[in-house]
């Protein structure tokens, strides 16, 4: 039983993780400088204006991690279509074991489920989101 190595791209994970590092700050200045905008921004509007602001940033919120879920879908689909872990041509991080037939095409279910259930899920969260200030704003009206 041989196993195929593919080989860690240097590049590729210098790449990623300062493109990691970069939300990271992205997310650190979002918190010190946008969040207290945010709240201020909110505090000078009446009461319908601020409910709808909120929703929209909850909205947003939610909407901001379905590229990662898009992404794994997107992954599993070539795995799976490849029959083959990694697929002809992807860039990994670290050395990798080829992983083919089976095993390789429950690898592409695997991280084809989360992805699909974190798009119906945040739908419904947003749905059920939109829903729950509806039916608030009735209770002021």
């Amino acid at each position: 039983m041989s196993e195929e190595i593919i080989q860690a791209d240097k590049k590729y994970r210098i790449r990623l993780f300062s493109i990691y590092i970069l939300c990271i700050l992205a997310g650190i200045l979002v918190l010190v400088f946008g969040v207290p905008s945010l709240i201020s921004y909110i505090q000078s509007q009446n009461f319908r204006a601020a409910q709808r602001t909120i929703e929209i940033v909850l909205i947003l919120l939610l909407c901001s991690f379905s590229p990662a879920a898009v992404y794994l879908i997107i992954l599993g689909r070539r795995i799976l279509r490849h029959g083959s872990f990694p697929y002809p041509g992807m860039k990994v991080i670290r050395d990798t074991v080829a992983v083919t037939g089976d095993r390789a095409r429950f690898r592409g279910k695997l991280l084809i489920f989360p992805g699909t259930l974190f798009l119906v899920l945040m739908c419904s969260g947003i749905a059920l989101l939109h829903y729950s200030f509806v039916n608030f704003m009735k209770i002021f009206s």
